[in-house]
């Protein structure tokens, strides 16, 4: 998209987590008071898989057949009640793209899930952390068919995620992108080819201190560089009384949101 204006894409597969899309929205909301321009595009249930319906993730009973319908109509009544204009991925896949996604998973050993590309793009590792957390493991056992059908899932996903993104980019242009995490399977491809353009992406998640979050600038929610970082900046540095107190503070406050109180 050619204009004078920043054009700000923000991918929100997980819409209805609505903790992450109200802050996604409200940045987006004052991004245009700015002067900037934004596209929210959402999921139309083009996923085989969703991290939204892993009981890892807190959904009750998994995937069911009219989930992404729910998710669906939830997610068009949310972004209308915030006054938030959206479209759905599926807009830039085609009948050919579910087609292709699903031979390519089909010619794939195994063992070749964790390594296998789909084109230049390395889908089998980027989806790998959406595939620990349902799987709730460290190790992939390919002998085992639910490891084998959860992960060719996301790979097939991670594929129609890919293609779609791409377009999206290659139409709109972005400045830069607003993701949540950028850890899960979607939104790691759409941090990794936001990369390969040159298109800045900043991360949000939730933070430990109540009533914050975090950014990460072009890295996920993982990458931890930025503590390392900021540990050698301040490593001989003593901490004065006061942050003493503060920090005493945010571990509380912190410890209570996690546990409760007794």
């Amino acid at each position: 998209m050619t204009t004078s204006s920043p054009h700000i894409v923000c991918f929100a597969p997980y819409t209805d987590w609505s903790v992450h899309s109200a802050r996604q929205v409200t940045i987006l909301h004052g991004l245009r008071q700015r002067g900037a321009t934004v596209s929210y595009v959402t999921c139309d249930g083009v996923f085989s898989d969703c991290d939204l319906f892993q009981k890892a993730t807190g959904a009750a009973q998994g995937k069911q057949p009219n989930s992404c319908q729910v998710c669906q109509s939830s997610v068009a009544a949310r972004l209308a009640a915030w006054n938030m204009p959206f479209r759905w991925l599926g807009r830039w896949l085609s009948t050919e793209d579910f087609e292709a996604a699903g031979r390519w998973v089909a010619k794939l050993e195994p063992s070749e899930y964790p390594t296998a590309k789909f084109g230049d793009w390395s889908i089998g590792a980027w989806v790998q952390s959406s595939v620990r957390t349902e799987l709730r493991c460290n190790v992939f056992d390919m002998a085992d068919p639910k490891t084998t059908s959860t992960y060719a899932s996301y790979l097939y996903s991670g594929a129609l995620a890919a293609l779609g993104l791409d377009r999206l980019f290659e139409e709109e242009k972005p400045d830069a992108q607003l993701l949540f995490n950028g850890r899960m399977a979607p939104t790691r491809i759409a941090l990794e080819l936001a990369k390969q353009r040159g298109i800045r992406t900043l991360c949000e998640e939730r933070s430990a201190v109540a009533g914050n979050l975090i950014l990460f600038d072009n890295v996920n929610c993982l990458d931890i560089e930025h503590v390392d970082q900021l540990w050698d900046e301040w490593k001989d540095i003593p901490l004065k009384p006061n942050e003493i107190k503060d920090i005493a503070n945010v571990l509380e406050v912190s410890n209570v949101s996690a546990y409760g109180t007794n």
